[in-house]
């Protein structure tokens, strides 16, 4: 017999959930575009999203002011590399009559706040940002109640928003469901398992880690590549859900890629600019 932590259990078990969330989400748009039944499943799938986004909100043993800045970072870096690529596909194939404004809007991610919104997949950007910022103002307060407090009030201030009342539901199960696991310290009890199983456990577990690496960045440019095949293109349906899911694929790694030099470029320059200030 072989032992496998829950919290490997759970690392596993959420990957798969998150890509398999980010395929429907690619399936519920390209169905839209022409006319076909999703089934009204897609709610479904950003509560997953949702639900794990809490529940590793606050599972990282980091300061909060770290915890933020690594998520926005996460989020804006990949975000502020498909957002102009996105304008331009728009100023040549001119899909939608948008302003200055809603064009900066955009880009600043608050693209959930405009009526008339030109990327439309991006709502979900806004709307996750403005729970990490939530998240790292509950976890200030000290107090259980002072957080409950803050909870509650935040619930009316996301409503009055417009943010669906099943986002903060999820989000804030899967915190308190982290925070739970990591109390009674559920994540490190060992379940035995036969050979074979723990065996496919790790394979699919490298599998859908790997996938998971990139479902944000697919997140991100499926939408644009779907358009661009049957908008644009006019590909029939079998054709562009083929060929963008495999393009969308690509342009995820291309732009994880970019990004992470982007990222190490930044943390060079940053530590030249100390290094010259210490030398001073």
């Amino acid at each position: 017999m072989y032992k496998i932590a829950v919290g490997e259990l759970v690392s596993t078990c959420s990957a798969l959930f998150r890509v398999l969330a980010t395929i429907y989400i690619f399936v519920f748009h390209c169905n839209s575009l022409y006319g076909l039944s999703n089934f009204g499943l897609v709610d479904y799938a950003f509560i997953v999203f949702m639900f794990v986004s809490g529940y590793y909100a606050v599972a990282a043993n980091v300061g909060a002011n770290e915890w933020l800045v690594r998520r926005l970072k996460r989020i804006f870096i990949p975000y502020w590399i498909v957002t102009p690529a996105v304008l331009l596909f728009n100023h040549v194939f001119s899909y939608k009559d948008v302003g200055l404004f809603e064009s900066v809007v955009l880009l600043l991610g608050g693209n959930f706040f405009l009526s008339h919104r030109l990327y439309v997949v991006t709502w979900f950007v806004s709307v996750i940002v403005v729970f990490y910022v939530y998240t790292y103002v509950v976890v200030k307060f000290a107090s259980v109640l002072t957080r409950a407090v803050f909870a509650v009030v935040s619930l009316f201030i996301f409503l009055s928003l417009n943010v669906p009342a099943y986002l903060f539901v999820s989000y804030n199960v899967g915190m308190l469901v982290s925070v739970a696991f990591r109390k009674f310290d559920v994540v490190g009890v060992m379940v035995s398992v036969s050979g074979p199983v723990f065996n496919l456990f790790r394979g699919f577990g490298v599998v859908f880690n790997e996938a998971q690496g990139v479902s944000y960045e697919f997140f991100l440019v499926h939408g644009g590549v779907l358009l661009l095949f049957c908008k644009v293109l006019h590909f029939g349906y079998v054709q562009a859900f083929l060929v963008s899911f495999c393009v969308s694929v690509v342009f995820s790694y291309a732009v994880r890629y970019v990004a992470s030099c982007v990222e190490g470029a930044a943390r060079n320059a940053c530590r030249g600019v100390l290094t010259i200030r210490r030398r001073i």
